[in-house]
């Protein structure tokens, strides 16, 4: 079996070689003919890294350089690929995000994937395409790249398996787009939210709603674990992430130490929002139109609480994603416009009032896609969602079709919840989910093959200094101390 894989050079080294590393080791051992193609020096590299320094570009080729030898050593059959240049690109200048998004060359999208690379890194939905057009360019002329190296390889070998990361952004989702067309089998790898698993898709990425929810109930209907067993699996996923348990992202629980006062909400009835990062998904194939019945989170706020703005027995409040904090973006611009709303309270991204604490006291949840809103109903609270979420066919929230049954379920007193244990599938499954690093257990290989020596450890050490040193480096060091905010939370912060 012939194996294309394309090789990630990423700043989280620890994590994403070692699935890399775990996924050649299987192919070594099957005596598959494995092709590798790597960027570490060009921009195909430095987009994929997302730091353009020398620290990491030099880590990271030396840490590759070390897994192959390895693999070499145990007896694979390994060929080093380097990437293709297309020939005659020409910039392109687009009016808007919306714009890009839909530039395609050739039948391929990918403007979408350059969207999706543009707005991960400046964090901002609605990204000034004029101001970044060199940026954006640069990520389409590595998409065009893509496309020629990959279109090559397979006509020149013709590979059984494509392997690639994540499938979204400028690098990796003209791979998708490719194998689609082409109907070539393909596998995306991921991470999960633990150390001792990764995620592996056939033939999809892991945005795909159709996807994920079939693996959600796949996990549950296994008859081989037993119910009971199961369900302590997801109730232990609630009670950790109310108790700020979390191996791989950031939790924000531990600086939400404060809870909300109750004088200001006192003998009302508390109907809380709970917002997402839009950031996060704004250029994800099948998440266009993520939100139901209204164009945006902000519209829907807005028109929600004008339309109950003279029922003195209800209280709204919004609880602005932590994620957003700090960030001075499209997003959060668009959502301080909400003060004027006389009947809303606002909690600050940066707030330390407890999201749990709000959850306590709400009377009724609308998110738009979130995780809180599966949280929500196995605390027993009444749930709308007015967005796309993985969860949403567990029925755990309620889902209208429209604004007249929207405000009839908001203005009804005593709105039931979905029953708790509709959640629990999805809590086992956020726990269980992926493929465990079956060649490290087992002694094929360990992270101590292929780490530094301790002399690349000691020039990469060098590299860090001379680059930390760097102005641009030294930009970002002095935005901790902005008098807007106060050092010690800032140092204390997971972001």
């Amino acid at each position: 079996m012939k194996i294309l894989f394309f090789f990630v050079n990423d700043v989280t080294l620890n994590f994403f070689t070692k699935i890399e590393a775990d996924l050649l080791m299987n192919h070594t051992l099957k005596k598959d003919d494995i092709y590798i193609v790597k960027d570490f020096e060009g921009n195909i590299g430095k987009s994929q890294i997302s730091y353009l320094d020398n620290y990491h570009l030099y880590r990271n080729k030396k840490v590759f350089n070390n897994l192959i030898e390895y693999l070499e050593k145990k007896g694979a059959n390994i060929t080093i690929l380097d990437y293709k240049k297309t020939d005659n690109f020409e910039p392109q200048l687009f009016d808007n995000i919306e714009s890009l998004k839909k530039y395609t060359v050739d039948g391929y999208n990918i403007g979408m994937g350059v969207a999706s690379t543009t707005i991960t890194i400046l964090r901002d939905h609605k990204v000034d395409t004029i101001k970044h057009k060199d940026f954006i360019n640069r990520e389409l002329r590595n998409s065009l790249d893509v496309i020629t190296t990959i279109n090559e390889y397979e006509h020149s070998f013709a590979p059984d398996i494509i392997y690639l990361f994540n499938g979204r952004t400028s690098i990796f989702s003209p791979i998708v787009s490719y194998c689609k067309k082409f109907n070539l089998s393909f596998r995306v790898y991921e991470t999960t939210s633990r150390y001792n698993k990764y995620h592996l898709l056939e033939n999809s990425i892991p945005h795909n709603i159709i996807y994920r929810r079939k693996e959600i109930s796949d996990l549950w209907n296994d008859t081989t674990i037993s119910l009971e067993k199961k369900e302590e699996i997801g109730i232990n996923f609630f009670k950790g992430q109310r108790a700020g348990i979390n191996e791989v992202e950031p939790s924000y629980i531990g600086l939400q130490k404060k809870e909300i006062d109750n004088d200001f909400i006192k003998e009302k009835e508390v109907i809380s929002f709970f917002n997402s990062s839009i950031d996060e998904f704004a250029a994800v194939p099948g998440w266009e139109n993520y939100i139901y019945i209204f164009n945006n989170e902000v519209e829907a706020i807005e028109d929600i609480c004008n339309r109950y703005k003279n029922d003195t027995n209800k209280v709204f409040i919004l609880r602005i994603h932590p994620n957003l904090k700090y960030l001075d973006n499209t997003q959060n611009r668009d959502l301080r416009k909400l003060k004027q709303l006389e009947n809303l309270i606002i909690i600050a991204p940066e707030s330390s009032i407890s999201t749990y604490s709000l959850l306590d006291r709400s009377d009724k949840i609308i998110t738009f896609g979130s995780t809180i809103g599966v949280e929500a109903c196995y605390y027993g609270k009444p749930v709308i969602s007015l967005g796309l979420s993985f969860y949403e066919h567990l029925d755990v929230a309620y889902m209208p079709k429209d604004k007249e049954e929207l405000f009839s379920l908001i203005g009804e007193k005593m709105l039931p919840p979905k029953p708790k244990e509709n959640a629990l599938p999805y809590g086992y499954w956020f726990k269980t989910f992926g493929e465990s690093f079956t060649n490290f257990t087992n002694g094929n290989i360990s992270t101590k093959d292929y780490e530094l020596t301790t002399a690349q450890k000691t020039i990469s050490i060098l590299l860090k200094c001379i680059d930390l040193l760097r102005w641009k480096n030294l930009k970002r060091g002095l935005k901790i101390f902005n008098p807007k905010y106060s050092i010690f939370k800032k140092i204390k912060d997971p972001i």
